[in-house]
């Protein structure tokens, strides 16, 4: 058997442990290893090899990590997928790590994440900038009426300018957020965009006595918005974005 684990956290731990889990379609309980006041959340499992990281296991990791957080104030994930042989392994582990693992919990110290995604319409958007500037108007003039040298040269840089606009613009609206988050959020980081029709991708650390704050501060964050935008946000996580152990 070996230890899949979960994450840190400061010990002891209130409720969860002895509880039953599922993973990597087998069956086990949310046991800790505890070394003086910390300590860290794993289950036994029987793994042979190299792990396959199915978008269903790396779900049932997340949602595992979640149950988690609603009974320990603060907890330090690790990444999926991460084993170590044994308990004593894991107990060597926490005394080589020490320092970093007690910097990680208490700079993460009763906070959870949340995730920021903003959509829009790219064609919709690229649409109304190139309406709105008069330098992109008068060079699609010019091309209509044939006043330019190179007609194909001139509708490329008519392209480029509008990705250099809608590239300004994705940039305000992180601003925006930002700007309109500053007194509720902690921390924050800006995650690469994975779907063409996502103009933002933000994750936000803050205290879990300022969430019901933070509700009220999307929704007015919505209503302020071009209607061509969609706001969409989820949480609470752990802090997956904010967490980086290098465990030895």
């Amino acid at each position: 058997m070996s230890c899949y684990l979960f994450g840190a956290v400061w010990a002891p731990v209130d409720g969860w442990e002895g509880e039953e889990i599922e993973i990597l379609g087998q069956k086990g309980e949310v046991r800790l290893v505890r070394e003086g006041d910390l300590g860290f959340l794993f289950s036994e499992l029987g793994i042979d090899g190299k792990l396959k990281a199915t978008r269903k296991a790396a779900k049932q990791h997340s949602q595992i990590l979640t149950d988690l957080l609603t009974v320990q104030e603060t907890l330090a994930p690790v990444p999926f997928g991460t084993v170590i042989e044994s308990e004593q392994e894991i107990r060597e582990m926490l005394d080589r790590n020490r320092d970093q693992i007690e910097n990680v919990l208490d700079n993460i110290d009763n906070q959870v994440e949340y995730g920021i995604k903003v959509y829009w319409d790219p064609d919709e958007v690229a649409r109304r900038l190139a309406e709105e500037s008069d330098e992109i108007q008068e060079l699609k003039s010019k091309i209509k009426r044939g006043g330019v040298g190179n007609t194909f040269e001139a509708t490329l840089e008519v392209g480029e300018l509008i990705e250099e606009k809608m590239g300004d613009k994705k940039e305000d609206l992180k601003q925006d957020v930002l700007k309109s988050l500053k007194d509720v959020i902690n921390d924050w980081v800006v995650n690469e965009p994975f779907d063409e029709r996502m103009a933002a991708n933000l994750a936000f650390l803050l205290d879990k006595e300022d969430q019901d704050e933070l509700d009220r501060t999307i929704e007015d964050l919505g209503k302020s918005e071009p209607d061509y935008l969609t706001i969409n946000y989820s949480g609470p996580w752990p802090p997956f974005n904010f967490v980086n152990l290098e465990l030895r």
